[in-house]
């Protein structure tokens, strides 16, 4: 015979289990919620990696002795192309230069965008850095796509222009 003191225990076992469920469903909610966001930001990331590649492999189609390397600087996901080479000075003084273009993709989901840094070296001069943000709702990339060819067509500008004007000449082995 069940008593009244056994029916209470029951409901109170039943009350927690079905509040249970319910935190579990809405935690299981906020966790799909978070890793959509994620998905998305990285999905952006991507878009935009896309962009620069496209524009890095022409460039390095034109302009030779450049490398692109991708990886992970102060938090920020960075592609960059960069040239070493190693000339003479004017005076005749061995020396080793670099020149390199950067773009740091900082995600940013309190301002829902991606921030992109430009950073641009030549001839171990640093020139003038550029920022662009990229919102995740945005599906038009046209704007983006016209700041990193304006940084490529600089950077190159910059480039091809100190390779010829400059004192310094190439090391050649015989």
């Amino acid at each position: 015979m069940v008593t009244d003191f056994q029916d209470r225990l029951r409901q109170i076992r039943e009350e927690q289990d079905q509040a249970q469920r319910q935190a579990r469903a809405a935690d299981a909610e906020r966790e799909l919620a978070r890793a959509s966001a994620v998905e998305l930001r990285l999905e952006r990331r991507e878009q935009l990696e896309h962009v620069i590649d496209e524009y890095a492999q022409k460039f390095s189609g034109e302009v030779a002795g450049f490398v692109r390397t991708k990886s992970f600087f102060e938090g920020k996901y960075r592609i960059e192309l960069h040239c070493d080479e190693v000339l003479f000075d004017a005076q005749g003084h061995l020396g080793k230069f670099f020149s390199r273009l950067t773009f740091l993709l900082e995600i940013r989901p309190d301002a829902e965008s991606i921030q992109v840094h430009v950073k641009k070296t030549v001839t171990n001069g640093d020139r003038d850095s550029s920022s662009y943000a990229v919102d995740y709702g945005t599906a038009d990339l046209s704007g983006f796509n016209r700041f990193v060819e304006e940084q490529f067509v600089e950077f190159a500008a910059d480039f091809l222009k100190s390779s010829r004007g400059r004192t310094l000449k190439p090391v050649t082995t015989p």
